[in-house]
């Protein structure tokens, strides 16, 4: 018998290991370049907020919201942070005071020469069918519990689902509109304060997506997202009442994706934020009904939130939406 065989055996095996690696190594790096262009578009698709988001990790209470951290890679993250427009140019030569918002719209994102050609592409994947399916996916239980006849409509309409983009599309031609908005809160130049308190959004308003973008420089403390509960008794005067409970608070940080869903119970404000020159940036998309699923007047009397550069004042829109007489309800 030869004893020789086992170690010739082993390294022979070890030998052809290494030639199947290095050969198919060489095979992909030799792909043809519509196999690499395809991969590089597959690359681009990943600029989604969601991408990493589970059904099983949302929050149900006090209302249903989900945090993602690092929501997308950091090389994309930062692409995304060197093109973000500076204050002069989100503000337009528009005054503003200290801890003001502002918001640049998909309509004029989207036309913009003057916006990152980037920023078009996220507009673009966070404004598709796809895209609203897998939000709308994420909340489809607690839309169930809220709204249930607006959740036996998505179930009817099925493939027949139409979304559009705010301010370019309406709802003629869709039913539902999205908005990506770059958005920020001005430097706060005297003393610490917060750009919103405890508050409810426009009613016509069904999701919510805050994607934050805080900058390397920003020496700034706070402006947090702050998650509230009503206690007893607690319905009228939101931003004063001290009828609320604080009962958690999502610091304001780099590349994290915050979504809930819009209800009668999502109360939330923005953490006060010290003195500081550096704007406060993020990231706000929102779908948009073409009526209301509760109303805020019976709660709080002002829900205004921003001014919108070239778009339509949320307020406005909420009033209008208000007239109608079709609540989901």
């Amino acid at each position: 018998m030869n004893h020789n065989n086992g170690p010739v055996n082993k390294w022979t095996l070890l030998l052809l290991i290494t030639i199947i690696i290095t050969s198919l190594f060489v095979l992909y790096k030799a792909r043809d370049p519509v196999e690499l262009a395809n991969d590089n578009e597959n690359e681009i698709n990943c600029y989604n907020f969601i991408c990493q988001a589970r059904q099983k990790d949302i929050e149900i209470k006090p209302f249903p919201f989900l945090v993602i951290k690092n929501a997308i890679p950091q090389k994309k993250y930062q692409k995304l942070d060197e093109a973000f427009p500076n204050l002069e140019e989100v503000l337009h030569g528009q005054k503003f005071v200290s801890n003001e918002r502002f918001n640049l719209p998909s309509e004029t994102l989207l036309y913009s020469k003057s916006i990152a050609s980037i920023w078009r592409e996220i507009i673009r994947n966070h404004t598709t069918i796809d895209f609203f399916k897998d939000w709308l996916s994420l909340f489809l239980p607690s839309i169930k519990f809220y709204y249930p006849t607006l959740y036996e409509k998505f179930i009817n309409l099925g493939d027949k689902l139409r979304v559009g983009v705010r301010g370019v599309d309406t709802f003629e031609n869709s039913d539902f509109l999205i908005d990506v908005q770059l958005s920020i809160n001005t430097p706060v130049t005297d003393h610490a304060s917060s750009v919103r308190l405890a508050h409810l959004d426009a009613p016509s308003k069904l999701l919510v997506g805050l994607f934050y973008m805080r900058r390397n420089d920003d020496d700034s403390t706070g402006g947090g997202l702050e998650i509230y509960r009503r206690t007893p008794k607690g319905e009228q005067g939101l931003e004063k009442d001290s009828r609320i409970q604080l009962i958690d608070k999502i610091p304001y940080m780099q590349n994290c994706f915050v979504t809930f869903l819009n209800t009668i119970d999502s109360l939330h404000g923005v953490e006060e934020r010290s003195p500081t020159q550096i704007p406060r940036r993020f990231v706000n998309i929102i779908v948009n009904l073409d009526s209301i699923l509760f109303k805020p007047s019976e709660f709080q009397e002002n829900y205004s939130e921003a001014k919108i550069i070239k778009g339509e004042d949320i307020k406005k829109e909420a009033n209008r939406a208000a007239k109608k007489n079709s609540n989901l309800q």
